[in-house]
Protein backbone atom coordinates (compact mmCIF):
# COMPACT_ATOMS: atom_id res chain seq x y z
CA UNK A 1 0.00 0.00 0.00
CA UNK A 2 1.40 3.38 -1.06
CA UNK A 3 0.56 6.78 0.48
CA UNK A 4 0.45 9.69 -1.96
CA UNK A 5 0.04 13.26 -0.66
CA UNK A 6 -2.56 15.45 -2.32
CA UNK A 7 -4.26 18.82 -1.79
CA UNK A 8 -7.85 19.73 -2.56
CA UNK A 9 -8.09 23.34 -3.74
CA UNK A 10 -10.72 25.76 -4.92
CA UNK A 11 -9.59 27.81 -7.88
CA UNK A 12 -12.04 30.40 -9.16
CA UNK A 13 -15.43 28.66 -9.16
CA UNK A 14 -13.95 25.17 -9.62
CA UNK A 15 -12.23 22.63 -7.39
CA UNK A 16 -9.51 20.09 -8.11
CA UNK A 17 -7.16 17.59 -6.52
CA UNK A 18 -3.57 18.83 -6.82
CA UNK A 19 -0.55 16.51 -6.82
CA UNK A 20 3.11 17.36 -6.83
CA UNK A 21 4.60 15.58 -9.83
CA UNK A 22 7.48 14.24 -7.71
CA UNK A 23 4.98 12.20 -5.68
CA UNK A 24 3.59 10.41 -8.74
CA UNK A 25 5.22 7.48 -10.59
CA UNK A 26 7.71 8.30 -13.32
CA UNK A 27 5.58 6.22 -15.68
CA UNK A 28 2.65 8.47 -16.61
CA UNK A 29 0.67 5.42 -17.70
CA UNK A 30 0.20 4.71 -14.00
CA UNK A 31 -1.29 8.11 -13.22
CA UNK A 32 -4.83 7.40 -14.40
CA UNK A 33 -5.36 4.68 -11.79
CA UNK A 34 -4.23 7.08 -9.05
CA UNK A 35 -6.53 9.83 -10.31
CA UNK A 36 -9.47 7.41 -10.38
CA UNK A 37 -8.69 6.23 -6.86
CA UNK A 38 -8.58 9.70 -5.30
CA UNK A 39 -11.91 10.63 -6.91
CA UNK A 40 -13.62 7.24 -6.59
CA UNK A 41 -14.16 6.90 -10.35
CA UNK A 42 -15.65 5.22 -12.31
CA UNK A 43 -18.12 2.56 -11.03
CA UNK A 44 -16.21 -0.33 -9.61
CA UNK A 45 -13.36 1.75 -8.16
CA UNK A 46 -15.00 2.93 -4.98
CA UNK A 47 -17.71 5.01 -6.62
CA UNK A 48 -21.41 4.19 -6.85
CA UNK A 49 -22.18 1.12 -8.93
CA UNK A 50 -24.88 2.90 -10.92
CA UNK A 51 -23.16 6.19 -11.61
CA UNK A 52 -25.12 8.53 -13.87
CA UNK A 53 -23.72 11.32 -16.01
CA UNK A 54 -23.30 14.58 -14.15
CA UNK A 55 -24.70 17.76 -15.62
CA UNK A 56 -21.18 19.17 -15.68
CA UNK A 57 -17.71 17.63 -15.89
CA UNK A 58 -16.50 18.55 -12.41
CA UNK A 59 -13.84 15.96 -11.53
CA UNK A 60 -10.52 17.72 -12.03
CA UNK A 61 -6.87 16.89 -11.38
CA UNK A 62 -3.77 19.10 -11.55
CA UNK A 63 -0.14 18.00 -11.46
CA UNK A 64 2.36 20.71 -10.53
CA UNK A 65 6.15 20.76 -10.63
CA UNK A 66 9.05 23.21 -10.73
CA UNK A 67 9.95 23.96 -14.34
CA UNK A 68 13.28 23.17 -15.91
CA UNK A 69 12.35 25.18 -19.01
CA UNK A 70 14.19 28.49 -19.41
CA UNK A 71 12.02 31.43 -18.41
CA UNK A 72 9.43 29.42 -16.48
CA UNK A 73 8.97 28.91 -12.74
CA UNK A 74 6.28 26.21 -12.59
CA UNK A 75 4.60 23.63 -14.83
CA UNK A 76 0.87 22.92 -14.73
CA UNK A 77 -0.64 19.76 -16.22
CA UNK A 78 -4.42 19.64 -16.06
CA UNK A 79 -6.62 16.56 -16.39
CA UNK A 80 -10.39 16.47 -16.75
CA UNK A 81 -11.64 13.16 -15.40
CA UNK A 82 -14.52 11.51 -17.21
CA UNK A 83 -17.04 10.45 -14.56
CA UNK A 84 -18.43 7.65 -16.74
CA UNK A 85 -15.25 6.09 -18.09
CA UNK A 86 -12.67 7.16 -15.53
CA UNK A 87 -10.37 8.30 -18.31
CA UNK A 88 -8.13 11.30 -17.67
CA UNK A 89 -8.39 13.78 -20.54
CA UNK A 90 -5.64 16.40 -20.89
CA UNK A 91 -6.70 17.79 -24.29
CA UNK A 92 -7.90 21.04 -22.72
CA UNK A 93 -6.96 23.19 -19.77
CA UNK A 94 -8.92 24.81 -16.93
CA UNK A 95 -8.79 28.57 -16.56
CA UNK A 96 -10.33 28.54 -13.09
CA UNK A 97 -7.87 26.02 -11.68
CA UNK A 98 -5.00 27.99 -13.22
CA UNK A 99 -5.59 30.47 -10.41
CA UNK A 100 -4.59 27.87 -7.81
CA UNK A 101 -1.26 26.99 -9.44
CA UNK A 102 0.72 29.91 -8.00
CA UNK A 103 -0.65 29.59 -4.44
CA UNK A 104 -0.05 25.83 -4.49
CA UNK A 105 3.51 26.28 -5.75
CA UNK A 106 4.19 28.90 -3.09
CA UNK A 107 2.78 26.85 -0.21
CA UNK A 108 4.64 23.69 -1.29
CA UNK A 109 7.99 25.32 -1.93
CA UNK A 110 7.94 24.67 -5.68
CA UNK A 111 8.92 28.24 -6.56
CA UNK A 112 10.75 31.05 -4.79
CA UNK A 113 8.36 33.67 -3.44
CA UNK A 114 8.57 36.69 -1.16
CA UNK A 115 6.23 38.50 1.18
CA UNK A 116 3.71 40.64 -0.66
CA UNK A 117 3.00 40.49 -4.40
CA UNK A 118 4.52 37.73 -6.50
CA UNK A 119 4.34 36.86 -10.20
CA UNK A 120 5.24 33.41 -11.50
CA UNK A 121 5.61 32.30 -15.11
CA UNK A 122 3.71 29.07 -15.62
CA UNK A 123 4.11 26.60 -18.49
CA UNK A 124 0.81 24.92 -19.28
CA UNK A 125 1.66 21.41 -20.43
CA UNK A 126 -1.77 21.01 -22.06
CA UNK A 127 -1.65 24.04 -24.32
CA UNK A 128 2.14 24.49 -24.48
CA UNK A 129 1.43 28.14 -23.65
CA UNK A 130 2.57 30.53 -20.95
CA UNK A 131 0.47 32.32 -18.40
CA UNK A 132 1.51 34.66 -15.62
CA UNK A 133 -0.06 34.29 -12.20
CA UNK A 134 0.15 37.21 -9.76
CA UNK A 135 -0.88 36.65 -6.14
CA UNK A 136 0.00 37.73 -2.60
CA UNK A 137 2.00 35.96 0.09
CA UNK A 138 1.55 36.66 3.80
CA UNK A 139 3.58 35.04 6.58
CA UNK A 140 5.15 32.66 4.08
CA UNK A 141 1.91 31.32 2.60
CA UNK A 142 -0.32 32.38 -0.26
CA UNK A 143 -2.90 34.89 0.95
CA UNK A 144 -6.44 33.47 0.75
CA UNK A 145 -8.51 36.16 2.45
CA UNK A 146 -9.48 39.35 0.67
CA UNK A 147 -12.35 41.38 -0.73
CA UNK A 148 -12.69 39.90 -4.24
CA UNK A 149 -16.04 38.11 -4.53
CA UNK A 150 -16.58 36.10 -7.69
CA UNK A 151 -20.15 35.53 -8.89
CA UNK A 152 -21.10 31.98 -8.02
CA UNK A 153 -19.12 31.89 -4.77
CA UNK A 154 -20.25 32.63 -1.22
CA UNK A 155 -16.82 33.68 0.06
CA UNK A 156 -14.50 36.49 -0.99
CA UNK A 157 -10.77 36.03 -1.39
CA UNK A 158 -7.43 37.54 -2.25
CA UNK A 159 -7.08 38.43 -5.94
CA UNK A 160 -5.16 36.16 -8.28
CA UNK A 161 -4.47 37.76 -11.65
CA UNK A 162 -4.01 35.46 -14.63
CA UNK A 163 -2.43 36.80 -17.83
CA UNK A 164 -2.70 34.26 -20.64
CA UNK A 165 0.07 35.07 -23.14
CA UNK A 166 -0.76 34.51 -26.84
CA UNK A 167 -3.58 32.12 -25.89
CA UNK A 168 -4.81 31.44 -29.44
CA UNK A 169 -4.53 27.88 -30.76
CA UNK A 170 -3.67 26.14 -27.49
CA UNK A 171 -5.36 22.93 -28.63
CA UNK A 172 -5.53 23.19 -32.42
CA UNK A 173 -2.63 25.48 -33.22
CA UNK A 174 -4.96 28.07 -34.78
CA UNK A 175 -7.25 30.75 -33.36
CA UNK A 176 -9.95 29.63 -35.79
CA UNK A 177 -9.39 25.86 -36.12
CA UNK A 178 -11.74 25.37 -39.08
CA UNK A 179 -10.14 28.19 -41.02
CA UNK A 180 -13.39 30.17 -40.91
CA UNK A 181 -14.85 32.75 -38.55
CA UNK A 182 -18.31 31.46 -39.31
CA UNK A 183 -19.21 27.81 -39.91
CA UNK A 184 -22.53 26.29 -40.90
CA UNK A 185 -23.14 23.10 -38.97
CA UNK A 186 -25.58 20.54 -40.36
CA UNK A 187 -27.91 19.63 -37.49
CA UNK A 188 -30.19 17.21 -39.30
CA UNK A 189 -33.88 17.88 -38.67
CA UNK A 190 -32.93 21.16 -36.99
CA UNK A 191 -31.33 22.47 -40.17
CA UNK A 192 -28.04 24.29 -40.50
CA UNK A 193 -26.85 26.47 -37.61
CA UNK A 194 -24.20 29.15 -37.73
CA UNK A 195 -21.37 28.86 -35.23
CA UNK A 196 -18.00 30.41 -34.57
CA UNK A 197 -15.39 27.90 -33.47
CA UNK A 198 -12.54 29.68 -31.72
CA UNK A 199 -9.59 28.21 -29.82
CA UNK A 200 -8.30 30.69 -27.25
CA UNK A 201 -7.19 29.16 -23.91
CA UNK A 202 -9.77 26.46 -24.71
CA UNK A 203 -11.71 25.69 -27.90
CA UNK A 204 -15.31 26.85 -27.82
CA UNK A 205 -18.23 26.92 -30.24
CA UNK A 206 -20.39 30.06 -30.10
CA UNK A 207 -24.01 30.07 -31.32
CA UNK A 208 -26.82 32.62 -31.17
CA UNK A 209 -29.48 31.93 -28.56
CA UNK A 210 -32.30 32.68 -31.03
CA UNK A 211 -30.95 30.01 -33.41
CA UNK A 212 -31.20 27.23 -30.81
CA UNK A 213 -34.52 28.05 -29.17
CA UNK A 214 -33.12 29.95 -26.19
CA UNK A 215 -33.12 33.52 -24.92
CA UNK A 216 -29.58 33.52 -23.57
CA UNK A 217 -30.96 34.54 -20.17
CA UNK A 218 -31.73 31.05 -18.81
CA UNK A 219 -30.71 30.35 -15.21
CA UNK A 220 -31.41 26.61 -14.86
CA UNK A 221 -31.69 23.48 -16.97
CA UNK A 222 -35.46 23.39 -16.59
CA UNK A 223 -35.71 26.54 -18.69
CA UNK A 224 -34.15 24.80 -21.68
CA UNK A 225 -36.52 22.65 -23.75
CA UNK A 226 -35.70 19.05 -24.55
CA UNK A 227 -35.43 19.85 -28.26
CA UNK A 228 -33.09 22.76 -27.57
CA UNK A 229 -30.83 20.59 -25.38
CA UNK A 230 -30.78 17.89 -28.06
CA UNK A 231 -29.75 20.49 -30.63
CA UNK A 232 -27.08 21.92 -28.34
CA UNK A 233 -25.55 18.51 -27.76
CA UNK A 234 -25.52 17.93 -31.52
CA UNK A 235 -23.72 21.22 -32.14
CA UNK A 236 -21.18 20.53 -29.40
CA UNK A 237 -20.65 16.99 -30.66
CA UNK A 238 -20.23 18.05 -34.28
CA UNK A 239 -17.75 20.72 -33.18
CA UNK A 240 -15.82 18.03 -31.32
CA UNK A 241 -15.71 16.00 -34.53
CA UNK A 242 -14.52 19.05 -36.51
CA UNK A 243 -11.69 19.45 -33.99
CA UNK A 244 -10.73 15.78 -34.24
CA UNK A 245 -11.66 15.09 -30.62
CA UNK A 246 -14.07 12.31 -31.62
CA UNK A 247 -14.70 10.32 -34.78
CA UNK A 248 -18.49 10.50 -34.57
CA UNK A 249 -20.29 13.45 -33.00
CA UNK A 250 -22.45 11.21 -30.80
CA UNK A 251 -19.32 10.09 -28.92
CA UNK A 252 -18.72 13.57 -27.47
CA UNK A 253 -21.43 13.13 -24.81
CA UNK A 254 -19.34 10.35 -23.26
CA UNK A 255 -15.74 10.62 -24.45
CA UNK A 256 -15.23 14.40 -24.76
CA UNK A 257 -17.39 15.95 -22.08
CA UNK A 258 -15.12 18.90 -21.31
CA UNK A 259 -13.99 20.31 -24.64
CA UNK A 260 -15.13 21.89 -26.74
CA UNK A 261 -17.09 24.34 -24.61
CA UNK A 262 -20.34 25.61 -26.09
CA UNK A 263 -21.53 29.19 -25.57
CA UNK A 264 -25.07 30.33 -26.32
CA UNK A 265 -24.98 34.11 -26.70
CA UNK A 266 -27.48 36.95 -26.91
CA UNK A 267 -27.33 40.72 -26.93
CA UNK A 268 -26.90 42.52 -23.60
CA UNK A 269 -30.04 42.66 -21.46
CA UNK A 270 -31.08 43.49 -17.93
CA UNK A 271 -31.88 40.33 -15.94
CA UNK A 272 -31.88 38.80 -12.47
CA UNK A 273 -29.12 36.33 -11.61
CA UNK A 274 -29.57 32.95 -9.96
CA UNK A 275 -29.17 34.71 -6.60
CA UNK A 276 -31.65 37.46 -7.42
CA UNK A 277 -29.20 40.27 -8.10
CA UNK A 278 -29.72 42.58 -11.05
CA UNK A 279 -27.39 42.66 -14.03
CA UNK A 280 -27.93 45.89 -15.96
CA UNK A 281 -27.90 45.88 -19.75
CA UNK A 282 -25.45 48.77 -19.95
CA UNK A 283 -22.95 46.88 -17.78
CA UNK A 284 -22.40 43.90 -20.10
CA UNK A 285 -21.30 43.51 -23.70
CA UNK A 286 -23.37 40.37 -24.24
CA UNK A 287 -25.10 37.58 -22.32
CA UNK A 288 -23.86 34.01 -22.52
CA UNK A 289 -24.80 30.58 -21.25
CA UNK A 290 -22.26 27.75 -21.29
CA UNK A 291 -23.42 24.24 -22.12
CA UNK A 292 -21.62 20.97 -21.46
CA UNK A 293 -24.00 18.09 -20.71
CA UNK A 294 -26.09 20.73 -18.98
CA UNK A 295 -26.18 24.44 -18.19
CA UNK A 296 -23.10 25.79 -16.42
CA UNK A 297 -24.04 27.77 -13.26
CA UNK A 298 -21.54 30.52 -14.14
CA UNK A 299 -19.23 30.58 -17.17
CA UNK A 300 -15.92 28.70 -17.64
CA UNK A 301 -12.97 31.04 -17.23
CA UNK A 302 -10.98 29.77 -20.21
CA UNK A 303 -14.08 29.87 -22.36
CA UNK A 304 -14.65 33.47 -21.30
CA UNK A 305 -11.33 34.51 -22.83
CA UNK A 306 -12.27 32.78 -26.09
CA UNK A 307 -15.75 34.32 -26.20
CA UNK A 308 -14.37 37.76 -25.39
CA UNK A 309 -11.83 37.45 -28.21
CA UNK A 310 -14.57 36.44 -30.66
CA UNK A 311 -16.53 39.56 -29.67
CA UNK A 312 -13.61 41.74 -30.77
CA UNK A 313 -13.07 40.14 -34.18
CA UNK A 314 -15.28 41.08 -37.17
CA UNK A 315 -17.17 38.31 -38.92
CA UNK A 316 -17.91 36.07 -35.93
CA UNK A 317 -21.27 35.15 -34.41
CA UNK A 318 -20.47 37.42 -31.47
CA UNK A 319 -19.50 40.29 -33.72
CA UNK A 320 -23.12 40.34 -34.89
CA UNK A 321 -24.56 39.90 -31.38
CA UNK A 322 -22.66 42.74 -29.70
CA UNK A 323 -24.69 45.72 -30.86
CA UNK A 324 -22.98 48.27 -28.65
CA UNK A 325 -20.10 50.30 -30.00
CA UNK A 326 -17.13 48.00 -29.90
CA UNK A 327 -14.10 48.98 -27.83
CA UNK A 328 -11.13 49.97 -29.93
CA UNK A 329 -7.41 50.19 -29.35
CA UNK A 330 -4.92 47.50 -28.35
CA UNK A 331 -6.41 46.97 -24.85
CA UNK A 332 -10.11 46.22 -24.55
CA UNK A 333 -12.37 44.95 -21.79
CA UNK A 334 -15.29 42.63 -22.53
CA UNK A 335 -17.90 41.94 -19.84
CA UNK A 336 -19.97 38.77 -20.17
CA UNK A 337 -23.27 38.31 -18.34
CA UNK A 338 -23.83 34.73 -17.11
CA UNK A 339 -26.36 33.04 -14.77
CA UNK A 340 -24.59 34.07 -11.56
CA UNK A 341 -23.39 37.54 -12.58
CA UNK A 342 -20.62 38.88 -14.79
CA UNK A 343 -17.08 38.00 -15.76
CA UNK A 344 -14.75 40.72 -17.03
CA UNK A 345 -12.03 39.89 -19.56
CA UNK A 346 -9.44 42.55 -20.44
CA UNK A 347 -7.77 41.71 -23.75
CA UNK A 348 -4.69 42.92 -25.53
CA UNK A 349 -5.52 42.33 -29.18
CA UNK A 350 -4.32 43.53 -32.55
CA UNK A 351 -6.52 42.56 -35.47
CA UNK A 352 -6.91 38.80 -35.09
CA UNK A 353 -3.80 38.44 -32.94
CA UNK A 354 -4.82 37.92 -29.32
CA UNK A 355 -1.68 38.93 -27.45
CA UNK A 356 -3.03 38.48 -23.93
CA UNK A 357 -6.24 37.74 -22.06
CA UNK A 358 -6.59 38.55 -18.37
CA UNK A 359 -8.80 37.16 -15.61
CA UNK A 360 -9.14 38.01 -11.91
CA UNK A 361 -9.86 34.92 -9.80
CA UNK A 362 -9.37 33.77 -6.20
CA UNK A 363 -8.05 30.51 -4.76
CA UNK A 364 -8.02 28.72 -1.43
CA UNK A 365 -6.59 25.47 -0.09
CA UNK A 366 -9.47 23.40 1.30
CA UNK A 367 -7.70 20.38 2.78
CA UNK A 368 -4.66 18.15 2.43
CA UNK A 369 -4.38 14.42 2.86
CA UNK A 370 -2.79 11.17 1.74
CA UNK A 371 -4.27 8.75 -0.75
CA UNK A 372 -3.85 5.13 0.26
CA UNK A 373 -3.22 3.55 -3.11
CA UNK A 374 -2.72 -0.06 -4.03
CA UNK A 375 -1.46 -0.56 -7.58
CA UNK A 376 -4.01 -2.32 -9.80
Amino acid sequence: MRKIPFTYIRGGTSRAVFFEKKNLPDDKNEWNAIFKAVLGLPPGTGGPKSALPKQLPTSKIAVISPSGRPGYDVEYHFFQMNDLTGIADDRGTCGNMSSAVGPFAADHGLAAVKEGENTLRVYNVNTKKCFLTTFFVKDGRAEATGNVLLPGLAESGSPVTLDFISPGGGYSGKLFPTGHKLDRIDCGVFGEKEATVIDCVNPIAVVRAADVGMTGLELRNEEITKDAMTLLQMIRGKTAALLGLVKNWEEAAVSSTYIPHLAVVAKSSTYRTSTGEEVVEAGVDFCARAIFTGLHPTFPAGGAVAAAAAACIPGTVLDAVTEKEKPSGPVRKIVIGHPAGCISVPLEISGENVKMGTLIRTARHLFEGELYFERE
